[in-house]
């Protein structure tokens, strides 16, 4: 965990002022600081001091990779603040941050080792454009309080569930996540999701694709946070491989598929902030969106459609489901017969992998009928090899 560090836009160097680090924070996103190792045991405050002055914040969650607590607001000015966490184990320092005001992209987590590691980026989406085609600013901009707590709930799916896919110590050290600020200075003229009948919020790619281009940014993944009152379903469009850089081949039944380093449209997914409760939707959405158009699609599981395009990592058709669910990479996966506690309606031809909780819903299913919480919720066995191998296949 030591190669974590807060950067300064992408910059590939961390601000070194002596022995202590700048750690730049934007005050309308949640203030997000590396954890290097400290034992927090449950901590509830973040301080930030200048001077005689001290600001309080309330620290959402932590874990072994970060610090998350509130959003700064209009308490702190642009400014230079020493930063420490208090918590049951006492006060612990974690350096110098300085609060800037300017729109430029802020990286939550991001590791020295890779030149380029799997990046995600949550945006806040600019514009909307309406089922009939007509674009309206996003009231999303006008929000600032509820796009912090917004991408608050987004962090704790991505990185404080059950699931660990992106914190586990295989793929932690190759992540990068980006929030880009809802008041940012930028073309309020491009659409990035689009209402489609009856309430779905359609990310459109080749834009968001674009937009993050003319933000100067690389991305593997995007998630579009919106403010749709009547559109609120969330979907997601597959990464477009692309076909420079390193391949990695993988062979699923018999037959070979690639991976490419290289990312030619990435993966997006709205979420809208109007939602009753984000959850899992989150992670959900990027299994989608971390998957690939051609070369391995991780599809919805709570229906049983299947269609003809692509080849489906996470669901095959078939009745009796068979012991087997397929062989990846010389390894052969069991199918899951009986789909946790929801069960298969008597009329479906689909069938899963073998889940790694027998308990609770696969979270490509219908994580809201978990038995606790659908933060509990993880990928099957099959679909979480495939993918934690995808993000090492993507990295550089």
């Amino acid at each position: 965990m030591n190669e974590l560090s807060w950067k300064k836009t992408f910059d590939s160097r961390a601000v070194e002022q002596g022995k202590q680090t700048k750690w730049q924070v934007h005050p309308h996103l949640p203030t997000c600081l590396p954890n290097h190792g400290f034992q927090l045991g449950q901590p509830n405050s973040l301080i930030l001091s200048l001077g005689l002055r001290r600001i309080v914040l309330s620290i959402e969650f932590a874990n072994d990779l970060v610090i998350v607590a509130a959003a700064i607001g209009s308490r702190a000015t642009a400014d230079e603040y020493y930063a420490e966490v208090q918590s049951v184990n006492g006060i612990q320092p974690i350096g110098v941050i300085r609060v800037e005001e300017s729109p430029t992209p802020v990286s939550v987590i991001t590791s020295n080792k890779y030149k380029s590691p799997f990046s995600i980026l949550i945006l806040a989406n600019p514009t909307l454009r309406s089922p009939d085609r007509l674009s309206r600013r996003d009231p999303i901009f006008l929000d600032h309080e509820k796009y912090s707590t917004s991408v608050i709930d987004i962090l704790r799916s991505l990185l404080f569930a059950t699931e660990d896919i992106l914190r586990n110590a295989a793929s932690s050290e190759k992540l990068r996540i980006a929030i880009f600020p809802a008041m940012s200075e930028t073309d309020s003229s491009t659409p990035l999701v689009e209402e489609v009948m009856p309430n779905i919020a359609r990310p459109l790619q080749h834009e968001i694709s674009q937009y993050c281009l003319k933000l100067g940014l690389q991305m593997d993944v995007v998630l579009v946070l919106h403010g749709s009152l009547d559109y609120t379903r969330a979907s997601a469009q597959f990464t477009v491989d692309g076909k420079q850089g390193r391949s990695t081949s993988f062979r699923l039944d018999g037959k070979t598929f690639r991976h490419q380093s290289s990312t030619e449209l990435p993966g997006a997914a709205t979420i809208s902030y109007f939602s009753f409760d984000i959850s899992h939707t989150p992670l959900h959405e990027l299994g989608h969106a971390a998957s690939e158009l051609s070369n391995g699609q991780i599809i919805d599981l709570y229906n049983d459609n299947i269609n003809s395009r692509g080849m489906k990592i996470n669901k095959k058709q078939g009745r009796p489901i068979p012991a087997f669910f397929g062989n990846y990479n010389g390894e052969k996966y069991r199918s899951d017969p009986v789909r946790s506690q929801i069960g298969y309606p008597a009329e479906w031809q689909t069938f899963h992998p073998e889940l790694r909780d027998q308990m609770e819903p696969n979270l490509m299913d219908d994580y809201w009928l978990a038995k606790k919480d659908p933060l509990e919720c993880q990928f099957d066995k099959l679909t979480y090899k495939w993918l934690a191998e995808r993000i090492d296949a993507k990295t550089e």
